[in-house]
């Protein structure tokens, strides 16, 4: 059994892919396994979690500053309030797991 130098898994010798990291495994003399790097699938991995790290940081922002401004302003709204809270509690939710995500890519 082979190995992915990326992600340490276990893989079937005659696999082409790593079936984890994605990998790409070239195969030389003697069956042994070169492998490189596909740049395109990662580099569009990382600029979809780049995209979504900022999508979720605008919505991150705008809930914070709707939250803010219901609550200091003179008529207090219970929807301002309400529709801040959610779209500051998904945002920082979405970082959180964004980042998580970005970690767990580069492993």
């Amino acid at each position: 059994m082979a190995h992915c130098p990326k992600c340490k898994k276990e893989l079937p010798d005659e696999a082409n892919y790593c079936l984890y990291c994605g990998f790409q495994i070239v195969h030389g003399d003697n069956n042994k396994a070169i492998t490189t790097q596909t740049s395109s699938s990662t580099d569009s991995k990382d600029s979809k979690l780049k995209f979504d790290l900022f999508l979720y940081g605008i919505g991150t922002a705008v809930g914070l500053i709707m939250l803010l401004l219901s609550l200091v302003s003179q008529e207090i709204s219970l929807l301002g309030i309400a529709l801040g809270a959610l779209l500051l509690i998904v945002g920082g939710a979405g970082l959180i797991v964004t980042r998580i995500r970005i970690w767990w890519s580069r492993r």
